[in-house]
């Protein structure tokens, strides 16, 4: 099944368009099964797509996987473009894999200056889920972000922005997210970050990014990330972690890449439940632009004096 609220499946295999723009699309309600599901497109297979815009009400999928506010499943190839696209949708029910904000799967490509909004996310027996974005397989996603209300699932691998990371060289920079992601599971196999659940691409790359929220868990759990295998740069979280188990974290639950340097939280705790980044700190004081690991950040990317630091492609 592929459905969308402008199209159900776009194939640029069999088509001659090869892009879309400048569309918008609206759906009320999506109650029922199936997979593919986006309030824009259920399914994209290498069209580009740029400026389009999708609002939605109310989505309640029973089984199946690829769920999204805007695209179900993006699986394309490198050129692929998702560019100035956002999605708003009030709320997600689902029993699915591959659940986002904004996307639910996306291979390889790009997704730049994009964002998405949900009001109510997932109270379900989902897994894979981000705020902005399900599962990121490879690929670049960049100016970016995700505001939620509540991400909640029983089960594995929860970020309030992306809640899997895999395939390789992965890219995430200059991206936020605002939200609550929470599990009540006690398991070796979740994670829960604010940013991202569960990172193991350990030829990627997050940099240039922050998130605001709160993580409520039990174990492998961390104010950005539950678990990372990529390098880390100049990233910092505002979030209150609520965890009592193992490989918990104000920064990271639990890092399996020590290339992580120059980031903050400003929680008071353990920065890493397991694992020992470098020049990693804890700000519970405040933070100051004239902490020397600052120096580190580029201020053409970043505006260093607001008490908390803010991305300047944002503020344009």
């Amino acid at each position: 099944m592929y459905m969308g609220g402008l199209v159900g499946y776009l194939s640029a295999s069999s088509d001659y368009i090869e892009t879309v723009s400048d569309c918008s699309s609206k759906i009320l309600n999506y109650r029922g099964g199936g997979q593919y599901i986006g309030g824009f497109a259920g399914y994209n297979y290498d069209y580009n797509v740029l400026n389009c815009y999708s609002e939605a009400g109310r989505f309640d999928s029973t089984g199946g996987a690829f769920l999204a506010g805007f695209i179900g499943n993006n699986s394309c190839c490198s050129t692929n473009v998702i560019k100035n696209c956002s999605s708003v949708c009030e709320s997600v029910y689902t029993t699915g894999q591959y659940v986002g904000g904004f996307m639910g799967y996306h291979s390889l490509g790009l997704i730049e200056n994009c964002h998405s909004t949900v009001n109510d996310f997932v109270r379900n027996n989902a897994i894979q889920i981000g705020g902005f974005l399900g599962y990121l397989n490879g690929g670049k996603v960049l100016k970016s972000f995700s505001k939620t209300g509540i991400i909640e699932a029983p089960y594995n691998q929860i970020g309030g922005f992306i809640g899997y990371v895999g395939g390789d060289n992965a890219v995430v920079d200059q991206c936020f997210c605002e939200g609550i992601a929470s599990s009540s599971t006690n398991s070796s196999s979740m994670q829960v970050g604010g940013f991202i659940g569960y990172n193991t691409c350990s030829t990627g790359r997050v940099t240039n990014s922050y998130c605001i929220g709160t993580v409520n868990s039990v174990s492998q759990s961390g104010g950005f990330i539950g678990f990372n295998a990529s390098e880390i740069h100049n990233c910092y979280c505002d979030v209150n972690v609520n965890a009592s188990g193992e490989k918990v974290g104000t920064l990271f639950g639990e890092l399996q890449n020590t290339n992580v340097t120059d980031c903050f939280t400003t929680k008071a705790g353990t920065i890493a439940g397991y694992g020992s980044p470098s020049n990693c700190y804890s700000l519970p004081d405040g933070y100051s632009d004239s902490q020397t690991w600052s120096r580190e950040w580029d201020e053409e990317i970043w505006d260093l004096s607001k008490p908390l630091p803010t991305l300047k492609c944002f503020d344009e």
